[in-house]
């Protein structure tokens, strides 16, 4: 992918907009008490909570991209999809953690230091997902929509939005077979079968390996002073 940090940059210093403010909310899923895994799943969720304060919510410390397939992708061009956006990443010295959607995808998450405002990570989530557009256009849409990403895949950028939602790690998804978002190192990447990999019934085998997403903190702190986004 040549000239892939030039090209994001340049995208991310043009101005941008966002619509109305809106109150930063986490989808809850997966009420339901029974089957298996269920109090692992919630040990494990508690963990991930946050308590949110107003000051804080003005200055996000994570962008996410909901790498959604659209109708006809096989699965394995998910998985090369999350690599190829890794090595993106990495060319623009972030690193991105892992983990299944609990629905038909992955995510990937990009923690880092709250220095900036909600259009700026916008900005950035928006000018990475349009270079994978327009560098590997057979692969990767730059717009949402069904008939947009027919035979592609959407990194859903508008999810980095203020207000806008996502499956928090270890969330159970309202959807049939109950299926759990897990985080993954990049080495499981490659025997992951599918976004609902892991389910209620079998989530509880997984756990017995730890939690990978504790490493998140360890990162955290990167910094986006590569792209001059600065404010």
């Amino acid at each position: 992918m040549p000239n892939a940090a030039w090209s994001v940059r340049k995208a991310i210093r043009k101005p941008s907009t966002s619509g109305p403010a809106r109150q930063t909310a986490f989808r809850s899923a997966g009420s339901d008490r029974s089957g298996h895994g269920f109090e692992s799943i919630a040990k494990v969720s508690h963990q991930v909570t946050v308590a949110a304060h107003a000051a804080r919510l003005e200055r996000p410390d994570r962008i996410i991209f909901d790498l959604d397939p659209g109708e006809g992708v096989a699965w394995k061009r998910v998985q090369e999809a999350a690599q190829l956006l890794h090595a993106l990443l990495a060319e623009l010295d972030l690193q991105g953690l892992l983990k299944t959607s609990g629905g038909k995808g992955l995510h990937i998450t990009v923690p880092f230091a709250p220095r900036h405002d909600w259009d700026t990570a916008s900005a950035l989530a928006k000018a990475i997902t349009t270079h994978l557009a327009m560098t590997m256009p057979d692969r990767f849409a730059s717009k949402s929509g069904p008939r947009n990403r027919v035979g592609k895949i959407f990194a859903d950028y508008p999810r980095n939005k203020r207000g806008a939602t996502t499956a928090a790690p270890w969330s159970a998804r309202a959807r049939p077979g109950i299926g759990i978002s897990v985080p993954n190192t990049w080495d499981e990447l490659a025997d992951v079968e599918g976004g609902d990999h892991w389910t209620l019934r079998t989530v509880e085998e997984r756990l017995q390996l730890g939690d990978v997403a504790a490493a998140a903190p360890k990162i955290a702190q990167q910094s986006l002073r590569t792209f001059e986004l600065d404010r």
